[in-house]
Order: C-alpha cells, then structure tokens, then sequence
C-alpha cells in the first residue's frame, strides 16, 4: 500500500470521528438560540453544546478535543491537497482534447 493511500484511509477514518462533536455542538447551538428566541429555555442543551452529556460530562475538555480534531482533520487535508499529483494523473495533450468529445478547438 502507497504511503499516500494510506494517509488517504487515515484521513477518512478520522473525518467522521471528529464531525460528530462538531455537528452536535453546531445543532445544539443553534437550536438553542432559535427555541430561546421564541421565550423557550432548553438550558439542557446548553449543556449538550458545551459537552455535557449526562453520565458522561466532557465540559472540562470538549473545547480542547473539539479544537484538536479539527486541526488533526485540517492539516490531514491540506497534506493530501499538496501531496502533489496522483499517480497516472496526466493532463491531456492536444491530440487527445481534440479526440476528447464535449471539447471545441476554435484554432488556438
């Protein structure tokens, strides 16, 4: 395995990992603002936003992880992004653009 697939397989491992706090953060928040805009509390999703889980509470380090994930996730994307250029990735020369149906040659 390519040392490139494999940072590809890490990459997609840990996407859906770290998207679940950030999603569940984002909706709480933003429900919570809608319900308190129509005089409704829901303070106990203000606890969920923060990282309060119930039994499990993770307030004191939800920031963190949060944060943490998201940078594992960004730096993970940006080094595929400029990885550089896949193998057998080669841009078409003009012979074949001209062959390539949906492509217009108007003489340059």
């Amino acid at each position: 395995m390519s040392r490139r697939h494999l940072r590809r397989r890490i990459h997609r491992a840990l996407v859906p990992i770290a998207a679940v706090p950030l999603i569940i953060t984002a909706l709480s928040g933003s429900i919570y603002g809608l319900m308190l805009a129509n005089n409704i509390d829901a303070f106990w999703l203000l606890k969920v936003h923060t990282g309060n889980f119930g039994m499990l509470n993770l307030q004191p380090y939800y920031s963190a992880i949060i944060g943490i994930l998201t940078l594992i996730i960004a730096i993970s994307g940006v080094g595929l992004l400029l990885g550089g250029p896949r193998k057998g990735a080669t841009s078409l020369s003009s012979k074949e653009k001209d062959q390539e149906p949906g492509y217009e040659n108007h003489g340059t």
